[in-house]
C-alpha cells in the first residue's frame, strides 16, 4: 500500500482535496473566530462579559496560545506518522477542538447557574469585586469577593461568598481547560490535514502546489467570515454566544470528514506508513544523501516562518487593538465592531491566491515558475511594505483613516500566500513519506515560536510606542527577504532536481 496516489478527478485535482478543504474551512473559520475575540473579550471590563485583563497580560496569553497551537503538531505528527495514521489523528483532533470552543461558553454558563442558586446575586458580587477573571483565586481576590458579599444585604454572606468563589474557580478551569483542548486537539487536526492532502497527488510539484493553493482558499473563506461572526455574535451578542458558535463550526467540519473520508480518501493515512528499513542501513548511500540534503532545505526554509509569524501574529493582537483605538471606525453612520476589519485580511488572501495560480500556470508553461525561496522573498517583501505604511500612518496624530488598516491587510495578505501554502507544499515534497506529518509540525512549530514572540513584542508597545515595535519587525522582514535571495542558489542544490534549476543559472 502507498500512502501517494491518485483518486478520482475533479477539475484535474482528485475529489478527496475538496473534502479536506471543506473540513479546513470550517476549523479555520471556527479558529479564527477564537482568535479575533480573544485579546478584546480578555479586556473587555466584566460588566461587559469580560475578563477584565490588562492589555500586555492579554497579548502574552494570546501569543503563548496561536504559539501551543503550532508547537503541538510536532507531537501530534509523530502520534499521526508512527501510531494513528492520519485519518484517526484528524478525528482525534477534530474533538478536541469541538470540546475546546463549547467550554469557551464557561464563564458565561457558571455565573448564570450561580445566580439560579442565589436570586443572582452571584453576578452582583463578581461585578462589583472589580476582580480580573479567570486569575488564580489568591487571598487577595477572595477578600475582594468577600468585601462586596458584605455590601450586600443578603440572610446568608457565608454561602454566598462560597458559591461565588466555587464560580469563580469554575470559571478559570473551564477557561484554561478549553485553552488546553484547543491546543492539543490542533496538534492532532492541524499537520494530519495538509499531509492527507499531500498523499492525495503524484510526483507533480506545480499540480500539487496548486492544490494547496485551492486547500489555502478554502482556509480563507472560512477566515474572512469568521471575524464577521464575531462581530454579531461575540462582540454585540455576547462573547459566550460567539465561543458556542465557533464550537458548532468545527463540528459540522468533523461530521463531513466521517461521513466522506472512505468515499474520497479510500485508505490515504488511514493506517501509519511502515518504515522500510533498507532506506537506512547505509548513512552514506546515494538515497540517504539525497534525503538528508532535502531535510536540510526543508528546515531552512521552514525556519523562515519564524520571521513571517513575528508580524502575521500581530494581526489578532497589537493590530487588533490599534484598529480598536486608533482607527476611525465610523463608516457610513455607523460605529463598526473592530474585528470586522479583519474581514479584509481574508478577502485579499483569497484574491491573491486567484491571483497567484493564474500566473503560477502562465509561468509553468514558459519554466518561469520561482522557486520555493524566491516565493518566500517575493512574500516578505509585501510583508514589508504593509509595515512601512502602518508606521507612517502610526506616526501620525489623532485616529487614522481605515483605508490604511485595509491597505496593510491587503500587502500582508499578499505576504502570506507566498509563503504559507508554498511551505505546506513544500513540506509534502521534500519530506521523507513515512515522516511527512513529522515534519509539517516541525513546520508549525516554527510558525509558533514566532507567534509566542509575537505576543512579547506587542506587549513592548506600551513601553516603546506602536511606531518602534514595527519598525523593528520591518527590519526583520527585509533582513528575512535578503537572505533568502542569497540562499536560493545553495536551497535548489540541496533539493536535488525538486527546484528548477533554470533560475539559478
Amino acid at each position: 500500500m502507498t500512502n501517494t496516489i491518485v483518486t478520482s478527478q475533479f477539475s484535474g485535482h482528485p475529489r478527496g482535496l475538496f473534502l479536506l478543504s471543506g473540513v479546513e474551512m470550517w476549523e479555520r473559520f471556527s479558529y479564527h473566530m477564537m482568535r479575533a475575540m480573544l485579546v478584546l473579550f480578555l479586556t473587555a471590563p466584566v460588566a461587559a462579559q469580560g475578563f477584565g485583563w490588562a492589555n500586555e497580560d492579554a497579548y502574552k496569553l494570546y501569543g503563548f496560545y496561536t504559539g501551543l497551537i503550532y508547537v503541538t503538531p510536532i507531537l501530534g505528527g509523530l502520534l499521526a506518522d508512527r501510531h494513528l495514521g492520519q485519518q484517526r489523528a484528524l478525528i482525534s483532533g477534530a474533538s478536541l477542538m469541538c470540546l475546546g470552543h463549547f467550554l469557551m461558553a464557561g464563564p458565561g454558563v457558571f455565573p448564570w447557574l450561580g445566580d439560579m442558586l442565589t436570586n443572582g446575586a452571584v453576578s452582583m458580587v463578581l461585578l462589583d469585586s472589580s476582580v480580573s477573571m479567570a486569575s488564580s483565586l489568591s487571598a487577595e481576590t477572595l477578600a475582594s469577593l468577600k468585601a462586596a458579599v458584605e455590601s450586600m444585604s443578603v440572610s446568608d454572606p457565608e454561602g454566598l461568598l462560597r458559591i461565588t468563589a466555587g464560580v469563580y474557580r469554575a470559571i478559570g478551569l473551564s477557561f484554561y481547560a478549553a485553552l488546553l483542548s484547543l491546543v492539543l486537539g490542533a496538534g492532532l487536526f492541524l499537520p494530519s490535514a495538509s499531509s492527507l492532502l499531500g498523499g492525495l497527488y503524484a510526483d507533480d510539484g506545480a499540480q500539487r502546489e496548486r492544490g494547496f493553493f485551492i486547500f489555502y482558499l478554502s482556509i480563507n473563506i472560512g477566515a474572512t467570515m469568521a471575524p464577521i461572526a464575531a462581530g454579531v455574535f461575540g462582540e454585540r451578542l455576547g462573547w459566550h454566544l460567539g465561543f458556542t458558535i465557533a464550537g458548532f463550526a468545527m463540528a459540522v467540519g468533523l461530521l463531513a470528514f466521517l461521513l466522506l473520508r472512505r468515499r474520497l480518501l479510500a485508505e490515504i493515512g488511514r493506517f501509519p506508513l511502515k518504515r522500510k528499513e533498507e532506506d537506512y542501513k547505509n548513512s552514506v548511500s546515494p538515497v540517504s544523501r539525497v534525503r538528508s540534503d532535502r531535510i536540510r532545505a526543508l528546515l531552512i526554509l521552514a525556519s523562515f516562518l519564524f520571521v513571517s509569524e513575528l508580524i502575521l501574529g500581530q494581526i489578532g493582537g497589537l493590530l487588533n487593538v490599534l484598529t480598536r483605538d486608533r482607527v476611525d471606525r465610523e463608516i457610513a453612520g455607523t460605529l463598526w465592531p473592530a474585528v470586522w476589519f479583519q474581514t479584509f485580511y481574508p478577502f485579499f488572501i483569497v484574491f491573491s491566491l486567484f491571483a497567484l495560480v493564474w500566473l503560477t500556470r502562465r509561468l509553468d508553461r514558459s519554466g518561469r515558475n520561482p522557486t520555493v525561496a524566491r516565493k518566500f522573498a517575493f512574500g516578505f517583501a509585501f510583508l514589508s511594505l504593509g509595515i512601512f505604511i502602518l508606521t507612517r500612518a502610526l506616526a501620525s496624530n489623532g485616529l487614522i483613516h481605515p483605508l490604511y488598516i485595509v491597505s496593510v491587510y491587503g500587502l500582508m495578505a499578499a505576504g502570506e500566500v507566498l509563503i504559507y501554502p508554498v511551505a505546506r507544499a513544500m513540506v509534502t515534497r521534500y519530506a521523507p513519506a513515512d515522516r511527512t506529518v513529522t515534519f509539517m509540525g516541525v513546520l508549525f512549530l516554527f510558525g509558533a515560536l514566532g507567534a509566542i514572540a509575537s505576543g512579547y513584542v506587542a506587549s513592548l508597545a506600551s513601553a516603546l510606542g506602536e511606531v518602534a515595535v514595527f519598525r523593528a519587525l520591518l527590519l526583520s522582514t527585509a533582513l528575512a527577504g535578503a537572505a533568502l535571495f542569497l540562499l536560493n542558489r545553495h536551497l535548489v542544490a540541496l533539493s536535488h532536481g525538486l527546484e528548477p534549476v533554470l533560475i539559478v543559472k
